[in-house]
């Protein structure tokens, strides 16, 4: 195959830039007029070795596990170059926004029966060696991801001055939230599981942008599908698909205990990761001078507030805490 692609690239074909998210990869279309297939070309913007690269690695383990990931057709690790197998332009996220509240049902259950793929087996095969084994949701990783949004958010996006007491307030209320979260079992997490991340093709349920892929709590994947700032799902669709994950977790990821505080953690830790999200539409606002993302924020800054009402140990910073993550309307 990798022969064959690289005489395709021998001969004329055309480029067409596509959409990327919130990453410095660009992603290209390349159409072949002798035969019109088509590729995707991946640009990283630096050299990289293919034994150790976190992307490949993970492609490979991902699809030894039978999750559909794009495959590969030939690299250039000099010049940062990936090409890939083109799985067209539809996300999950085009698909639900066109689609039924029982089309929508099905869509999300199988995007959660392939995660439950992932937690199970994913974590039951990864060794130390796996980029995913090496790293996991610390308390270091969840305290940089809310830092950085004080950073590039409060501060950098919404401008809004803090003083010395307020740090150290905002410091403890970081260090309640994710208290919790430190103390539940690990598994494989794909780290941005959301409806961008996820595309509907020919019958299967495709994983793109996994590279950053490391051990964490289980809820932190559903979280990102079920409280993603893409797709808003209603509390009805959201209660049920949360059942059917406890259903298809329950014994295998979930044991009595977490299944019973279920809603809570999941909750709790979809309060962290939205957070984060508002961290990064911050910094691709302020240090990358792109505005897309911030049409995304008043309704991730909504879940923020919904989860905040939900834990007592955080009712003391809760309304204070609203207020600085609010963006104005």
């Amino acid at each position: 195959m990798e022969t064959t692609f690289k005489e395709k690239l021998t001969g004329n074909f055309s480029v067409q830039r596509l959409a990327g998210d919130a990453s410095t990869r660009e992603y290209s279309r390349l159409r072949f007029e002798s035969t019109s297939e088509t590729a995707v070309m991946v640009n990283v913007h630096a050299p990289f070795d293919p034994q150790t690269d976190d992307w490949l690695n993970i492609h490979e383990f991902l699809k030894n596990l039978g999750v559909a990931v794009p495959e590969v057709y030939f690299t250039e690790p000099s010049n940062g170059l990936f090409y890939l197998e083109d799985c067209g332009d539809e996300l999950l996220e085009s698909h639900a926004k066109n689609a039924s509240p029982p089309q929508i049902l099905e869509l999300y259950k199988k995007a959660l029966d392939v995660l439950v793929l992932m937690q199970t087996e994913g974590t039951r095969r990864l060794t130390a060696g796996n980029p995913a084994g090496k790293r996991k949701f610390d308390h270091e990783k969840l305290m940089w991801e809310l830092n950085h949004a004080a950073k590039w958010y409060i501060r950098g996006y919404l401008k809004k001055r803090l003083s010395e007491e307020d740090d150290r307030r905002l410091t403890a209320f970081f260090e309640r939230l994710i208290a919790p979260l430190l103390e539940i079992p690990t598994v494989f997490t794909h780290r941005d599981y959301h409806s961008r991340n996820i595309m509907p093709h020919e019958e299967n349920f495709y994983i793109i942008d996994f590279q950053d892929a490391r051990l964490g709590p289980p809820h932190y994947d559903v979280a990102s599908l079920l409280f993603d700032s893409y797709v808003r799902l209603d509390e009805e669709t959201r209660n049920e698909l949360t059942e059917h994950y406890k259903k298809i977790a329950a014994g295998k990821i979930l044991d009595a205990k977490r299944l019973a505080s279920f809603e809570k953690d999941l909750a709790r830790t979809a309060l962290q990761r939205n957070i984060k999200a508002l961290g990064t539409f911050g910094f691709q606002a302020v240090e990358r001078q792109n505005s897309l993302y911030a049409r995304f924020m008043p309704g991730t800054a909504e879940y923020v507030t919904r989860n905040l009402g939900l834990f007592q140990d955080l009712q003391q910073d809760a309304e204070w805490a609203a207020s600085l993550l609010t963006p104005p309307i």
